[in-house]
């Protein structure tokens, strides 16, 4: 079913977002995520190439956003991480 493909796939990524809100991110998350794919299909369903061209592009640009988001937010971790280290061997010396 639907609602077991998408807990899954919930699941493989949740260690990704190890936030406090983790669970409300993830309802937000997914019901935008429902709406962008019932609004693909409701396009398709129509035969409406435009509609779902627009659709389409719309979600996999949110989804382009959000992966280069997450990308940034790893980076800048690390690069935090690196700092932190390169003070305490500054500060050993």
């Amino acid at each position: 079913s639907r609602n077991e493909i998408a807990q899954e796939i919930i699941r493989s990524i949740m260690p990704a977002f190890p936030e406090d809100n983790v669970a409300i991110y993830f309802v937000e998350k997914a019901h935008r995520l429902v709406e962008e794919h019932q609004s693909i299909l409701d396009a398709l369903a129509a035969h409406d190439p435009v509609a779902s061209e627009n659709s389409m592009r719309k979600h996999l640009d949110r989804v382009i956003q959000e992966v280069q988001e997450l990308i940034n937010s790893k980076e800048t971790q690390l690069n935090e991480a690196e700092g932190a280290g390169k003070e305490t061997e500054d500060h050993s010396l």
